[in-house]
């Protein structure tokens, strides 16, 4: 065992690498957030990750790599590591010859992500057939966003047959907005101005409630950009869903696993816990006062009263720029 496990390498947690892209791709919403163009850098970077490791399993190494590097003692000893073969499973081995299985479960509001990429996977069926990076946007026009009725309506797929339609009449419309668009002062409608009249458009009107206009003047466009596009997600959020999240997670591992070590051989078993795609998917934790310091002070609590079979367990925010450890139980 001991001469199969290799100590950690210097790869940077693979969603992390999300934080270098100027925005997220336009892919479809069951792509693995591990993309073809990541994995290709990671491969680049890294010579020793297992040509047989499927991308999941490829996001579990990249993972632990980077809490390796963020808290190198983390087992009050010096070892080495390799994926196990269970999934989502590492194992080390300590110069005694003694096995540590970490079990790593990842921080994430499974409901607000099935949302998020639903929402996700729609709004693509628009974009892709607009494609407005690929024509140049109208001399007075900036941005158009595609607007529902109203926040709580539900976009509906663009149907296959209606696609050439909606395109064709959305661009007729933007350019008969663009004169109007350009005799408007700055002062007029400083945050852009509302468009609902689609009597004229009965395409549009099967599935857009209005859209919204941003001059040139306040956001400058050229070709290649995305000028036609859905609205940003945000608003008003709690951090207690995301506390919520961790809570289910760490509650519901620490009541699994009563032989795992006995199934596995190891001597120690600790459990990860790290924090990566709610980042994209989810809404924040931070809040005035409430940071990941003070978060895992409450998962803490929580441990106290159970922390199952695990001997240790560590919270860990992969971000790249702001990967900070803390551990929970023992607390320290």
């Amino acid at each position: 065992m001991e001469a199969n496990l290799k100590s950690g390498g210097l790869l940077p947690s693979a969603m992390a690498l999300k934080n270098s892209l100027s925005q997220k791709p336009d892919t479809s919403s069951e792509q693995t957030m591990l993309t073809s163009y990541q994995r290709e850098l990671l491969l680049r970077g890294e010579k020793e990750i297992d040509g047989h490791l499927e991308e999941g399993r490829l996001k579990e190494k990249l993972i632990f790599d980077a809490f390796y590097q963020t808290r190198p003692d983390f087992a009050g000893r010096p070892v080495r590591w390799r994926p196990g073969e269970k999934p989502n499973y590492i194992l080390c081995g300590d110069n005694d010859g003694k096995i540590i299985g970490v079990e790593l479960a990842e921080w994430l509001n499974e409901k607000q992500m099935k949302e998020f990429k639903r929402r996700e996977k729609v709004e693509n069926s628009f974009l892709r057939v607009i494609q407005s990076e690929q024509i140049a946007a109208p001399a007075n026009i900036g941005l158009v966003t595609l607007m529902r009725e109203s926040e709580s309506q539900s976009l509906t797929p663009l149907q296959t047959a209606d696609a050439q339609g909606f395109r064709r009449e959305l661009l007729a419309l933007i350019r008969d907005l663009d004169p109007t668009c350009g005799l408007i002062q700055d002062t007029e409608y400083p945050q852009g101005y509302w468009h609902g009249d689609f009597s004229n458009y009965p395409t549009l009107r099967r599935y857009l409630g209005h859209i919204h206009v941003l001059q040139r003047s306040k956001i400058p466009t050229s070709l290649g950009g995305r000028w036609i596009v859905f609205p940003n997600r945000g608003g008003a959020y709690d951090p207690q869903d995301a506390i919520d999240a961790l809570l289910s997670v760490l509650d519901r591992k620490t009541s699994e696993h009563s032989g795992l070590h006995q199934e596995q051989a190891v001597d120690e078993l600790h459990l990860l816990i790290y924090y990566d795609q709610g980042w994209f998917y989810n809404t924040p934790f931070t809040a005035p006062g409430m940071g990941f310091r003070e978060i895992a002070q409450i998962a803490a609590q929580q441990t106290v009263k159970t922390h199952g079979v695990f001997s240790k367990i560590f919270l860990f925010n992969s971000l790249y720029g702001d990967q900070e450890v803390e551990q929970l139980w023992p607390r320290r």
